[in-house]
């Protein structure tokens, strides 16, 4: 089953308490992949291994399939264990179905800010200083030539965004669930007075 996803997204960033959509000369090395939906009531994983994309006024358009040495419009065969244990294969995944998305648990986005950090994102009700807000959504079957939107109030449910003004603050800590201490006594089992 080949297909193709085409999407639209912004990267924001939280900058005293306000989201700024960022260009890519603020998100280097920009790749998508990793994407979790449920679909009737099944939480459904899936990949693929060739994308490309590229950024104008803010916002990013990325297709999936097209690659920059080689295309590949096939799923990636890395999730085929967690389709085994729903009672599916790739071959049950067409565009028509990921179209029906009842809800976009994750939608990664990897790049590296202007802190040079890597900085990681599948959803939006994790705490961190960066938001995705998807903006369209289309899956095509490349072989029939047939187009399906993802209906937009799935969109806007997964760009539901809460601002906390502490979030442009944000230092990995073991509290923040992170698990990478921001401070050496913000480590499990350690305490300031370890250092003192």
């Amino acid at each position: 089953m080949k297909i193709m996803m085409d999407v639209t997204f912004q990267i924001l960033e939280n900058k005293n308490g306000r989201l700024v959509p960022l260009s890519k000369k603020e998100v280097n090395g920009l790749s998508i992949g990793g994407y979790y939906f449920v679909i009737n009531g099944k939480e459904i994983p899936f990949d693929w291994d060739a994308f490309c994309g590229d950024e104008e006024d803010n916002i990013f358009d990325f297709a999936t399939g097209y690659g920059f040495a080689w295309n590949d419009f096939e799923l990636s065969d890395c999730y085929d264990e967690d389709y085994e244990c729903i009672g599916m294969t790739r071959e049950n995944i067409t565009a028509a179905y990921l179209a029906s998305v009842d809800e976009i648990n994750e939608f990664h986005v990897n790049f590296i800010n202007e802190d040079d950090l890597e900085c990681d994102l599948g959803n939006n009700a994790d705490i961190y200083r960066y938001k995705i807000k998807l903006l369209t959504m289309v899956f095509t079957d490349i072989e029939k030539d047939e187009s399906f939107n993802v209906r937009q109030e799935v969109l806007d449910k997964f760009n539901i965004i809460e601002i906390n003004e502490d979030d442009d603050d944000y230092v990995p800590s073991s509290t923040n669930g992170d698990y990478s201490p921001g401070n050496p006594w913000d480590a499990p089992g350690m305490s300031i007075h370890d250092f003192i």
